[in-house]
């Protein structure tokens, strides 16, 4: 409230309720458990490429390394599609590398 107070102004009343469909409790719902990401501030383009990057013959893919759309569905569906092209791209023209860019580039 006192956020709120400062924002706009000394006259908002206190709160008597908050809908409990407006606090999400991923972290205990039995269909997600906590399973979506949620990157702090300043994490950037190395990171992300970090995070993507392969380990020997494995590769991650989902929500988490979506370069724009991490935490969210859609950003999981993307970042498969980028995975796959990767994949492809692998195995037709042998070209399985996958360069880090040194951060501040």
């Amino acid at each position: 409230m006192d956020v709120l107070r400062n924002m706009f102004g000394k006259n908002i009343p206190d709160a008597t309720d908050i809908p409990v469909l407006l606090v999400p409790k991923w972290w205990s719902n039995k269909f997600y458990k906590g399973t979506f990401s949620n990157w702090p501030i300043g994490v950037g383009r190395n990171e992300n490429d970090q995070i993507r990057a392969p380990v020997d013959r494995v590769y991650f893919t989902g929500e988490h390394t979506s370069k724009n759309y991490n935490g969210y569905v859609h950003g999981a569906y993307l970042a498969g599609i980028d995975s796959a092209n990767i994949l492809i791209n692998c195995a037709k023209n042998k070209m399985c590398t996958y360069d880090i860019k040194p951060k501040g580039t």
